[in-house]
């Protein structure tokens, strides 16, 4: 499901002064998504020659639960890809928690004095396939591809 700031704009009569209400609409529409079990992806950033600014978007967006944010530049690729990659920190916090939901048999687990339950591990191990995947490439990001991330 594609979510765009701008069409967001048009169909809310939203100002752009105003992105603390477009971020709100945003987030409704990826939390929407992961409650339906569809990935939610962002739309095009139309000002494809500001990579510092595509990047930012795309780490906004990745925070907020998008799969992916759509791209209509190939220079906009890296610093898409390079935003939905999970930080080295949280690979290795994820597989930890893996590690330890191993040791622990079925059922709740702790790690580090936190519960580690059934949700938590299905959230790490969807970060370490993540980062086992890699960023994505030009003709996935530009397709769509890879929607289980």
């Amino acid at each position: 499901m594609e979510f765009n700031a701008s069409h967001i704009r048009g169909i809310l009569f939203v100002p752009a002064t105003r992105p603390d209400r477009i971020h709100k609409a945003l987030r409704s529409g990826a939390d929407a998504a992961a409650g339906a079990g569809v990935p939610a992806f962002d739309g095009v950033r139309p000002d494809f020659g500001d990579e510092d600014g595509t990047g930012r978007e795309a780490r906004r967006v990745a925070a907020m639960g998008f799969a992916r944010k759509l791209a209509i530049h190939p220079g906009q690729v890296p610093p898409i890809g390079a935003a939905f990659l999970p930080g080295a920190e949280a690979v290795a916090r994820a597989e930890r928690t893996i590690a330890a939901a191993a040791r622990g048999g079925s059922g709740v687990t702790a790690l580090g004095g936190k519960m580690t339950d059934a949700p938590v591990l299905r959230s790490a191990s969807r970060v370490v396939a993540q980062a086992h995947r890699g960023a994505p490439t030009a003709v996935e990001t530009f397709s769509g591809g890879r929607a289980d991330a």
